[in-house]
């Protein structure tokens, strides 16, 4: 904050937040399919029988609402401007 100007800031907050937008999005984008695939086939845990997709819907979810989040903080941030 005492290096760069309120301009300079929001740049780098935009920068960042497109940045964590674009990785949030790659990764939802790898997930989405294996995920899928494991809902589609039933796969199991070997152990415990437990259905995968209760590992996988959590991870989904978070990612999706992570997205949001960034979304939200980039809208507020125009906003301000």
């Amino acid at each position: 904050d005492h290096f760069v100007s309120s301009r300079g800031k929001f740049l780098l907050d935009l920068l960042a937040a497109l940045a964590a937008l674009a990785a949030l999005a790659l990764m939802l984008w790898q997930m989405a399919p294996q995920a899928l695939y494991m809902m589609r086939f039933g796969d199991m845990t070997f152990d415990l029988q437990i259905p995968k997709i209760w590992y996988a819907a959590p991870a989904l979810a978070g990612f999706v609402c992570s997205l949001f989040v960034v979304l939200a903080l980039l809208i507020r941030g125009r906003r301000s401007r």
